[in-house]
């Protein structure tokens, strides 16, 4: 079972390389994600993929609206 979640969770970091720092972030996140899908897969739930995708999504929401909510003005 680890290679089934360390491999994939390689594979998302890398595609997420904007700075060591992140591709560490989505290593642990990539583990995390992947887990739940083999957890959720192996009990039989038909909605695996659509909570990992779900949780991902929520995620990038966040990521892109507090930027936008914590926005510095200057004068």
């Amino acid at each position: 079972m680890l290679v089934r979640i360390t491999l994939p969770s390689l594979a998302f970091a890398i595609s997420h390389s904007f700075s060591i720092f992140y591709v560490g972030f989505a290593f642990v996140t990539g583990i995390i994600l992947n887990y739940m899908y083999i957890a959720c897969k192996e009990n039989n739930k038909g909605y695996a993929f659509i909570a990992v995708a779900l949780i991902h999504s929520i995620y990038n929401t966040i990521a892109l609206a507090l930027p936008l909510l914590f926005e510095h003005k200057s004068s």
